[in-house]
């Protein structure tokens, strides 16, 4: 007995009629007949007694329904759970993120991917770029999401957003008062200070350089967030990724331009060697989704050059 003769024998019993059950199938009155004929030749059983133009199950029928019903129940619980594969809407996903990003955007992202798509299990961790970079390379992350590439041959680098650095401090220092902060206005003051050998710390130390300042680097650290936490004490002033402060809270801090502007771009980062799944390409819709909503504010914000001042 074949899967495809079930499927018409139970579509029969759920329609009471072939008519009924060829409209279900898609699929001939006539066809129907002739498939339910065989089914009871080659069960040497009769299923339906006719009458009247309409099928009556038989108790040997009855008995027959309820036993392939939980078959045809499981069946459709696995496609609906191969679409869900398919769509992107179940499986498991590893991200590793940058510190920062993964204190600010990423888990944003990943509040909406649960949000559509709660049967998704995802594992995120911390690592600087060189290591995220490496551990996309070996498939032990599905993706990285990072401000820094290097020269990786084996990786797709998908740039997502081109952000900026902003200079933080607490509302009470003197710095808050000026519409925008350059090198030379850091003369003078406490600089809480991203390490200089980490990338974004290189990035901070080029316009430094160039206009030869020297900084009072009283606390030096590896991560934004931290020096947001510590100039929001009034520790002294900080040069943060702008993601850091457009996506956590820290009552009283202000956020200022820095000139000149500091470029960074945040990439996703996705091994060549194997094909790009549909909820790797999910997590990246959401991403990019939740930069734009950071490019709004950027627009909101581009002729106020105090660009955030917290109650």
């Amino acid at each position: 007995m074949h899967l495809r003769q079930l499927e018409v024998f139970r579509a029969v019993m759920a329609a009471g009629t072939t008519t009924g059950a060829a409209l279900t199938l898609g699929v001939s009155q006539p066809a129907v007949s002739r498939m339910i004929a065989d089914v009871e030749e080659g069960l040497g059983m009769q299923l339906f007694e006719r009458s009247k133009g309409r099928l009556v199950a038989t108790d040997e029928a009855v008995h027959l329904y309820k036993e392939i019903e939980p078959l045809f129940l499981a069946l459709e619980a696995t496609k609906a759970r191969v679409r869900d594969i398919r769509d992107g809407s179940i499986g498991n996903i590893r991200i590793v993120a940058s510190s920062s990003l993964a204190s600010s955007v990423v888990p944003d992202a990943i509040r909406s991917i649960l949000e559509k798509t709660p049967d998704v299990k995802i594992t995120l961790e911390v690592q600087n770029w060189d290591r995220a970079a490496e551990q996309v390379e070996a498939n032990i992350a599905d993706i990285g999401i990072v401000f820094t590439v290097g020269d990786r041959p084996r990786l797709i680098t998908k740039p997502l957003y081109l952000g900026k650095m902003v200079c933080v401090m607490a509302r009470d220092h003197p710095l808050a008062r000026q519409p925008v902060i350059r090198p030379g206005d850091l003369q003078g003051h406490r600089i809480i200070r991203l390490s200089p050998t980490s990338p974004l710390g290189e990035l901070i130390s080029i316009p430094l350089e160039k206009n030869a300042i020297e900084i009072n680097a009283v606390v030096q650290t590896r991560y934004c967030n931290m020096i947001c936490a510590l100039a929001q004490s009034g520790v002294g002033v900080g040069i943060v990724d702008q993601f850091i402060v457009s996506s956590m809270s820290y009552p009283g801090l202000v956020v200022k331009q820095f000139v000149p502007t500091i470029n960074l771009t945040a990439y996703a980062l996705i091994s060549r060697d194997r094909p790009i799944s549909r909820l790797i390409k999910r997590t990246i819709k959401e991403l990019e989704e939740v930069f734009m909503k950071i490019a709004e504010q950027d627009a909101r914000h581009e002729h106020n050059p105090d660009m955030r001042q917290d109650p």
